[in-house]
C-alpha cells in the first residue's frame, strides 16, 4: 500500500510538472478551448477589425461619440421622437442597456480574442500564433497603451546616435576590453545621448520627488473637493459624466457580486499617506466598500486617467544619471524647477484619488509570496534606473500572465519579470483586480509596495536594419 501511495504521489507530481499553469489560468484555458470546439465562435475571427464586440470593448473612452457603437444608442435615436419620457429616465435606461451590452462584449472578447487561451507560460504555445494575435489586437484596438495608433514606428534614434559616435569603428570597444581606452569622453557623450533619446524607467517614489526634494509637499492642498470632481474636471484627462455614471453603476453591481463580497482585509493593519493625510486602521475581515471599488475602477478602466496619475510618482530628470556640465547646470536647474511646479500641480489635481488608491491597495492587497511572479510590460525600450533600497511604491500595473505583458510591450518595448525580494517581511503587497477591471483578460495585479527582485528583462530585436551597430556590439 505504501508503494502504491508513493507511485500515486509521483504520478501526481509528474502531472503537475507537465501542467505549469494551474488553478484559475488552467480553467480559463480549458473553458476557451471547450467553447471554440462546441460552436461558440466569432464570425469575424479571421478579421478582428470587423468584430463589433471587439470594437466596442476596445473603444476610445475619451471619444464622446463612443456611445454610437451600441445598439441601445442607435435605437434611442430612432425612437426619441415617439417616447414621451423625461430626459433623466431615458438617460438612465440608456446607461443600463449599454452596461449590459458591455458585459456581453467583455465575455465575448475574453473567450475568443484574448491571451487567456495561452495560459501564463511563454513557451507552451506556438510563438507565431501568439504574435499574430497580439499584433491584431494592437492594430485594431483604441484607447489602450498598446494600441498601435498611438505609436506606429519605434524610436531608434538612440541606436543611430550610438552608431554616429562609433563611426562604424570597433576600436573604442577593443580598447575598452584591453584597458587601453583613450576616448572616455566619447563614450560618456555617447551614453549621455543614448539616455536622453532612449529614456529612463524609474521605480516610483511616494510623492514623485527624490530624497531631500520633497520638503515642501506638506504645504500642498487639494485643487478639488472629492474624487468625482477630480475625475470630471482635471485638466489632464477629464472623463465624461456618462462614463462616470456607467462606472458608478458597474461598481454598485460588483459590490453585490460574489467576487465583490469576497474582497476583504486579510489581517489587522494601518496605513497613513503623509501627503493627502489619508489614514485608516482596520481589522481583519472588513469588506471593500463602494467608494473603494470606484477608486480602483477609475485606474483599471481608463488608460488616460491612469497615465496622468502615474506621473505623480516620477520626476523625469537626468541629473541623477550623469553629472551636468557647467554650461548645462543652469539650464537643468531651470528645467528641474519647472518640472517640480508641474508635479506639484498634478499632485494637487489628483489629491483625493491618489490617496484613496494607495489606501485601498495597502488595505486589500495580498502579501506577495516567494513563488509569485509578476510581469510588467513597457511599450518602449528604456534604460532601467536602479534603486538603492530595491523599493518602489505603487500603484504599478502588473499581470500574472507573461503573454499579457508582451501584448502591452508590443514589438517595440520590454517585459520586466519581478518578484518580492524580501517575502518573509510580508511588506510587499499587490491586489488582484482582474474581477474589478473592465479588462479581465489582462489578469491585472496592482502593486501597492514592493521590494523588487528583477528576474529578467525581455526585449525583441529592433525593427529595421541595424546590422552595423549590432555587429559592433558583438565584436
Amino acid at each position: 500500500q505504501q508503494q502504491q501511495q508513493q507511485q500515486q504521489q509521483q504520478q501526481q507530481q509528474q502531472q503537475q510538472q507537465q501542467q505549469p499553469s494551474q488553478g484559475f489560468e488552467s480553467f480559463t484555458k480549458t473553458f476557451c478551448t471547450f467553447a471554440k470546439e462546441n460552436g461558440y465562435g466569432c464570425h469575424h475571427h479571421d478579421e478582428l477589425q470587423n468584430c463589433p464586440a471587439f470594437k466596442r470593448h476596445f473603444r476610445d473612452r475619451k471619444d464622446p461619440q463612443s456611445k454610437q457603437l451600441y445598439f441601445a444608442a442607435k435605437n434611442e435615436e430612432k425612437e426619441s421622437e415617439n417616447v414621451n419620457e423625461s430626459e433623466n429616465v431615458k438617460e438612465s435606461d440608456l446607461e443600463d442597456a449599454i452596461i449590459f451590452q458591455q458585459e456581453c462584449d467583455k465575455i465575448h472578447v475574453y473567450i475568443l480574442h484574448s491571451a487567456v487561451q495561452f495560459g501564463t507560460e511563454r513557451d507552451l504555445f506556438d510563438q507565431d500564433k501568439q504574435d499574430k494575435l497580439f499584433n491584431e489586437i494592437a492594430e485594431h484596438s483604441k484607447g489602450r497603451s498598446f494600441s498601435k495608433a498611438k505609436k506606429k514606428v519605434e524610436n531608434t534614434s538612440w541606436w543611430e546616435s550610438l552608431d554616429n559616435h562609433m563611426n562604424g569603428n570597433v576600436k573604442y570597444l577593443k580598447g575598452w576590453k584591453e584597458g587601453k581606452l583613450d576616448h572616455e569622453n566619447d563614450l560618456d557623450n555617447a551614453y549621455r545621448e543614448v539616455v536622453e533619446k532612449m529614456g529612463v524607467f524609474r521605480f516610483q517614489s511616494p510623492y514623485g520627488f527624490r530624497l531631500r526634494q520633497n520638503r515642501q509637499v506638506w504645504h500642498y492642498s487639494p485643487s478639488y473637493g472629492n474624487i468625482k470632481e477630480e475625475a470630471l474636471q482635471n485638466p489632464y484627462a477629464a472623463m465624461s459624466p456618462f462614463n462616470w455614471n456607467v462606472t458608478l453603476k458597474k461598481s454598485q453591481s460588483f459590490q453585490k457580486s460574489r467576487i465583490g463580497r469576497n474582497i476583504a482585509t486579510a489581517a489587522h493593519g494601518y496605513f497613513h499617506d503623509g501627503l493627502s493625510e489619508h489614514k485608516e486602521e482596520w481589522q481583519k475581515g472588513v469588506q471593500i466598500n463602494l467608494a473603494e471599488i470606484v477608486t480602483l475602477k477609475l485606474y483599471t478602466d481608463f488608460d488616460g486617467l491612469q497615465f496622468e496619475l502615474k506621473k505623480c510618482f516620477r520626476l523625469e530628470t537626468f541629473d541623477d544619471i550623469f553629472p551636468a556640465t557647467d554650461d548645462e547646470q543652469k539650464k537643468n536647474e531651470d528645467d528641474l524647477q519647472k518640472q517640480k511646479q508641474e508635479l506639484q500641480q498634478r499632485l494637487c489635481a489628483f489629491w483625493n484619488w491618489r490617496g484613496a488608491l494607495l489606501l485601498a491597495l495597502n488595505k486589500f492587497g495580498a502579501k506577495l509570496s516567494s513563488e509569485r511572479k509578476l510581469y510588467h510590460g513597457v511599450n518602449c525600450k528604456m534604460i532601467i534606473r536602479p534603486t538603492q533600497s530595491y523599493a518602489f511604491y505603487g500603484p504599478l500595473s502588473t499581470t500574472s500572465s507573461e503573454h499579457v505583458a508582451r501584448e502591452f510591450a508590443t514589438q517595440q518595448g520590454m517585459v520586466l519579470t519581478m518578484k518580492s525580494r524580501f517575502p518573509r517581511l510580508k511588506l510587499c503587497n499587490a491586489l488582484d483586480v482582474s474581477g474589478i477591471s473592465d479588462y479581465p483578460e489582462e489578469q491585472e495585479w496592482l502593486v501597492g509596495f514592493m521590494y523588487v527582485r528583477l528576474l529578467n528583462v525581455f526585449t525583441k530585436k529592433l525593427e529595421g536594419d541595424y546590422s552595423n551597430p549590432i555587429s559592433v556590439i558583438k565584436k
